[in-house]
């Protein structure tokens, strides 16, 4: 029987591979995002197998899909979140995220805390919800949905734009605003399964929010400086040198989760952090290109096999002819729309005077371009796989998740490029574009004097 499950998700891997090289090559040139259209063919899937249409033509397919939909969420966290943290955070220039530390640490603290209890009071008051949710689930649900990822914005500003502040902006908001939101929902989860704590207070909670934040960058260190040593001591042998990195980012999160519960994100972005920096001198200069391209392929395997795998699982689990939970969805998108507004008006008077400063316009692309991603899917199913909580409740909860990120991605993804347009955020600004026409002329100066040259030399004379 193990040998048969074991062979099934393999089978499942290598489709999920061959549906995502086939989607990557159809969307060349198309407006909709990848993400997208993975959830949407996941989703076909699981309905095909609800209808019992798969089970009656083909049962391998069928047993493979009812073996991956009742996969254990906890395994999607420690399989995939360390490839999409560590290929982040190793892909960004590490100087410009020191630059605007304190501006990715207000958007992805204060600022996270402020969406998650702004998002959770309106849950609690019944203005998004018409259901009566106690308060450990309003808070939990508030911090899974405050997570950003906004791997479509970024990709589309690194395409017309050259604004690698506000692509590092975003991304390093979104690597720590996942810490974030994982150690509040990790809290308010082990209050809502155990039905709440009688001595909980704020001091409480914020000390061991602090706790396992400080203790995870501890970790992060520790095993980051060991590996960075060890990578040290070898020269140009790229599979030790890859192997450790791999070995270092799944230690790392395994160790700060499973053995001294804490924070495995923040341990992963620290370790991250120090291979994209001190790390990029001990590895090997032929080593170092290849390195990126690997964990860019690890990150792009592990987005097909996720976004996949949740569209199953919604279609196979949740009732989507409920209308109820239709208008819920909506009403969510829109109020998450103006409480990450909220709180990014409320932080802007403090970004405008730390770091490099921020203007109106990158207010807004901040705002807009806070999509929902791979974190809020995996903490989703999280909670509708608990056989300790209602089923009725995981279906509402994964819903209104799943939903989310696809409304964030179609909507605000797909539109970022005529917001950018609007905002004139898709050129390069005005130091940067007389700079470019100076060294432009310069090349046309320096290419006519060259031409001139070679037409005076004798060898070279006849030449067209």
């Amino acid at each position: 029987m193990h040998q048969a499950a074991g062979i099934l998700i393999l089978g499942f891997v290598m489709v999920s591979l061959f549906i995502g090289s086939a989607v990557r090559n159809l969307l060349k040139g198309s407006s909709v995002p990848y993400t997208v259209a993975l959830l949407v063919i996941g989703l076909g899937l699981g309905l095909l197998q609800r209808s019992d249409v798969l089970p009656q033509h083909l049962p391998a397919v069928s047993a493979a899909l009812d073996l991956v939909s009742s996969i254990e969420p906890h395994l999607i966290l420690f399989l995939f979140l360390p490839t999409l943290i560590f290929e982040s955070v190793f892909a960004m220039e590490v100087h410009l995220f020191r630059r605007i530390f304190s501006q990715i640490t207000i958007l992805a603290v204060p600022g996270m805390l402020l969406a998650a209890t702004a998002t959770a009071t309106a849950v609690l008051a019944r203005y998004l919800f018409p259901w009566d949710w106690s308060w450990p689930l309003c808070f939990m649900f508030g911090a899974m949905v405050s997570a950003t990822d906004p791997v479509a914005v970024v990709a589309l500003l690194k395409e017309v734009s050259s604004r690698k502040r506000l692509e590092t902006l975003l991304e390093g908001e979104s690597l720590l605003n996942d810490g974030t939101a994982i150690v509040l929902f990790t809290l308010f989860y082990g209050l809502l399964v155990t039905e709440g704590s009688p001595d909980v207070s704020v001091l409480v909670v914020s000390g061991s929010f602090f706790w396992v934040i400080l203790l995870g960058m501890c970790i992060g260190i520790l095993v980051g400086g060991l590996a960075i040593l060890w990578i040290g001591r070898v020269f140009n042998d790229p599979i030790i040198e890859i192997s450790l990195s791999i070995a270092s980012a799944y230690l790392v999160f395994s160790l700060a989760e499973n053995v001294l519960h804490v924070s495995g994100v923040v341990a992963l972005v620290t370790l991250a952090l120090l291979f994209a920096g001190v790390g990029r001198t001990r590895i090997s200069p032929e080593v170092s290109g290849f390195l990126s391209h690997f964990w860019e392929m690890m990150a792009h395997i592990a987005n097909t096999i996720i976004f996949l795998l949740v569209g199953i699982i919604i279609a196979s689990r949740v009732p989507l002819h409920d209308l109820e939970l239709w208008s819920t969805l909506f009403m969510l998108y829109i109020g998450v729309q103006l409480i990450r507004a909220l709180a990014i008006w409320l932080c802007l008077p403090v970004l405008k005077r730390v770091g490099i400063g921020i203007t109106r316009e990158k207010a807004i692309v901040l705002t807009w371009g806070g999509l929902r991603g791979a974190v809020s899917l995996a903490l989703a199913l999280i909670v509708a796989q608990d056989v300790t909580l209602p089923s009725l409740l995981g279906d509402q909860v994964l819903f209104l998740c799943a939903g989310l990120v696809v409304l964030t991605i179609l909507i605000n993804g797909t539109t970022m490029g005529a917001v950018l347009a609007w905002l004139k955020l898709d050129r390069l600004p005005p130091g940067k574009r007389a700079t470019a026409e100076r060294v432009r002329r310069r090349v046309l100066e320096e290419q006519n004097k060259l031409l001139q040259e070679l037409h005076g030399n004798e060898f070279l004379q006849g030449a067209d």
